[in-house]
């Protein structure tokens, strides 16, 4: 067969699969609701989740999301959850689903070059989506409610840096976090 041809029947066998594989989930996610039981492990519950949110079954795919998230062993494990769906919650119509999975990466992750990139993708998506005041409103509320709230603080300064211009409130925030984390026996990074 020619190559174009081969290329197709590969799109047209993988197409199959995905929806075989999404009936199958639905199904015994139904069967799951049902008898009141929920997946036997975070892998089994994210893949099912990617798949509901592949196929726009949203409310499903966060529900297998909030259960794997459940099964997670720890921090790490749920990082990694998250990490996994920021490219189906990039097409979710719920701005917030990628936020609060940014949010916590930003929290959670151990790696500073992925904390880093987590909030330049949170601004960047916020502000695709023509969030830039929400994003704002929910950080500064959270900051009156947390004053202290390091990842609060680390997300406002950027903000307040890229895309809403207001050196002098980016500085304030600066040098609050750097006190954050200096009682805290940590140098600003």
């Amino acid at each position: 067969l020619p190559l174009v041809r081969l290329a197709s029947l590969g799109s047209c066998c993988l197409l199959a699969v995905t929806v075989a594989m999404i009936a199958s989930l639905s199904q015994a996610q139904d069967k799951k609701s049902a008898e009141g039981t929920t997946y036997s492990s975070s892998n089994e519950a994210l893949q099912a989740a990617i798949a509901f949110f592949t196929i726009k079954e949203y409310a499903k795919g966060q529900d297998a999301v909030s259960q794997a998230l459940a099964l997670a062993p720890d921090d790490k494990a749920r990082v990694r959850i998250y990490r996994s769906m920021l490219r189906s919650y990039t097409s979710a119509p719920e701005w917030e689903y990628k936020v609060i999975a940014l949010e916590y990466m930003i929290e959670k992750s151990e790696q500073a070059a992925e904390v880093s990139l987590a909030r330049s993708e949170l601004i960047g998506f916020t502000h695709q989506r023509g969030r830039d005041d929400d994003l704002v409103k929910r950080y500064e509320d959270r900051l009156k409610k947390e004053p202290n709230h390091e990842a609060t603080l680390y997300i406002l300064s950027e903000i307040y840096t890229r895309l809403k211009e207001n050196p002098k409130r980016a500085a304030e925030l600066i040098e609050k976090l750097a006190d954050v984390q200096k009682k805290s026996g940590r140098e600003l990074s």
